[in-house]
């Protein structure tokens, strides 16, 4: 295989790592979950209408979670491939690698977490507080809204907003880089989960 078939498929799986990460974290980072104020107490069933919206809420953050976290350790697996083709990427290579060196951990704890969304059976206080949610609260304590933010920390470690701009300014180093071999993200489509076909997009 020559030299730029090679890049060219490097580049092309790592961008798309790196693209699906990005739209992961967005979605993320775009979250909120808000619920009326209840007046007066709640029944049993209003109880577990509520708790069921929470996981639901909760459930699809950590899907986003382990689905960023995947893709983001997949786009580290490239740069090593990466790495050995181009001198000029070492050193952005060597800062992305130790930057998201954390997210072999944070994954093994999201998977370890990913079914147990309410631990002791009855509150999520643990996922809202570890993932650093803003939060409403009625006076009763009933949660009124959740919301993500920059601030969200992904796997109650990293933080979101940093791991967003660390691929996003990695893409744009690519399509600097190598702007013969770069392939548009909307001209993009692969089958991932299943043979589910997917479009890649950019602002």
């Amino acid at each position: 295989m020559a030299i730029d078939e090679q890049l060219q498929s490097l580049v092309y799986f790592l961008t798309d790592h790196l693209f699906a990460a990005i739209e992961a974290g967005e979605r993320i980072r775009s979250a909120s979950f808000k619920q009326a104020k209840t007046e007066g107490e709640l029944s049993g069933e209003d109880i577990m209408q509520e708790l069921e919206q929470l996981r639901n809420f909760i459930a699809n953050l950590s899907d986003w979670e382990e689905e960023m976290v995947s893709k983001l350790i997949q786009a580290r697996q490239w740069s090593r491939h990466l790495r050995e083709h181009d001198a000029y990427f070492k050193p952005i290579i060597d800062l992305f690698n130790g930057a998201t060196h954390p997210l072999t951990d944070v994954a093994a704890q999201i998977s370890d977490h990913h079914d147990r969304h309410f631990e002791g059976g009855d509150h999520p206080d643990w996922f809202i507080n570890s993932r650093d949610l803003v939060q409403e609260q009625s006076d009763q304590f009933q949660i009124l809204s959740l919301s993500s933010g920059e601030n969200y920390l992904v796997g109650g470690h990293v933080r979101l907003s940093h791991l967003i701009e660390l691929a996003d300014t990695y893409l744009s180093t690519l399509e600097t880089r190598f702007p013969h071999l770069w392939i548009p993200a909307e001209e993009v489509a692969i089958e991932r989960d299943g043979d589910m076909e997917h479009n890649l997009h950019t602002d």
